[in-house]
């Protein structure tokens, strides 16, 4: 493991208070990292320009962010937290005291108000509270520094330096918290949206056949109809019932059946492919919508598809399962509904099995 990887799983590392949220945890290390590193900056730019009456309230910013990096790992969260709320506001206020309003110190102002809100322990209401009194504390530093004149006159230079690097840090830190918690988001968003998906399949779908459901086909045939009447295609609905399939279940047992009904499912969707669409509809029976064919067309597909299943053999176990189909068909006429339609194919379907069954009325 390179030392990249170290850095990364040491700040990563989880919480073992069950009562404290890593996520707050790592928050809170890299805030105090920044920080730390940030007065280390300072400390070297006022040593280097001699002014050493600001050196305490630097070397006081090192130790305490240190503090509440240390503290993370020592199951003290919340009052780590606590920490870094305070200590950052006081030291902003000191720093605009001895520095003055212009050198940017002010801004920290929003980095502890998106601290406060992104972080737990705290009830709404106090949340609220802390980012009104925020509020007035930077607008009590402006009015302040319209009145008052820094401790410390600092060069034009130094001055720009001071914008420039909190600009950057109070930017690093608003970036970090914000896509920490955006990341959390985007990903509850994206499993439920998984979720729903799945939920929505498993609503559409028959989960026996892995086909469409009722509720899924008439979906379909809704979004069907429209493209259709749109493009003055054809859309022709046939009905389709296993002959004998009640003397399959007798003589084999319902396994038998739920796996004859799973192949056939397969067989289907494998024929319907670049036809139309194919929906248990119920029990033994599956409707068919075929699209861009006239009847007489859609008659020979069933016909071939009728013959399919009389010669194909379905397997059980060790048990061969023969079985044929008997079908009826009905042309949709756009003026009518697609129910009626149905209604009609399953009238023809009930003629061919009171008529020999095998068949393909239409």
């Amino acid at each position: 493991m390179n030392v990249w990887q170290r850095f990364k799983a040491f700040i990563l590392r989880d919480v073992q208070n069950g009562n404290e949220l890593k996520k707050t945890s790592v928050l809170i290390r890299v805030y105090s990292l920044i920080m730390f590193l940030y007065c280390i900056c300072q400390l070297a730019l006022n040593i280097y320009v001699s002014r050493w009456g600001i050196l305490p309230l630097v070397c006081t910013g090192i130790l305490g962010y240190f503090v509440a990096f240390v503290l993370t790992y020592r199951a003290h969260s919340r009052f780590a937290r606590n920490i870094l709320i305070y200590f950052t506001l006081f030291w902003m206020t000191v720093s605009i005291f001895r520095l003055g309003w212009n050198c940017g110190f002010e801004n920290f102002c929003f980095v502890v108000l998106v601290f406060l809100f992104v972080t737990g322990y705290a009830p709404l209401v106090a949340k609220i509270i802390g980012a009104a009194l925020i509020g007035a504390l930077r607008i009590s530093l402006f009015f302040y520094t319209q009145m008052h004149v820094s401790s410390f006159v600092i060069p034009r230079w130094q001055m720009q330096y001071f914008q420039v690097m909190n600009t950057i840090v109070v930017y690093m830190l608003l970036i970090f918290m914000v896509a920490l918690f955006s990341l959390d988001s985007l990903k509850s968003e994206a499993k439920l949206v998984t979720y729903n998906k799945k939920m929505k399949q498993m609503a559409d779908n028959d989960p026996l056949t892995g086909l469409s459901n009722r509720r899924g086909m008439e979906e379909i045939i809704q979004k069907e109809l429209k493209n259709t009447a749109e493009n003055q295609g054809f859309i022709n609905f046939a009905m389709g019932d296993i002959d004998f399939f009640k003397k399959v279940n007798d003589t084999y047992g319902h396994a038998a059946g739920d796996d004859l009904l799973k192949q056939l499912g397969v067989l289907f969707r494998t024929y319907m492919h670049g036809k139309g669409w194919v929906a248990r509809w119920g029990g033994e029976e599956f409707l068919f919508m075929f699209l861009g064919e006239n009847g007489d067309q859609t008659k020979i597909e069933l016909d071939d598809l009728r013959v399919l299943i009389e010669n194909s053999e379905f397997h059980s176990g060790s048990l061969t399962i023969r079985v044929t189909m008997t079908f009826g068909m009905e042309e949709h006429s756009l003026g009518d509904s697609y129910e009626e339609t149905i209604s009609a194919a399953d009238e023809k379907l009930y003629h061919g099995k009171e008529n020999g069954r095998n068949q393909v009325v239409f």
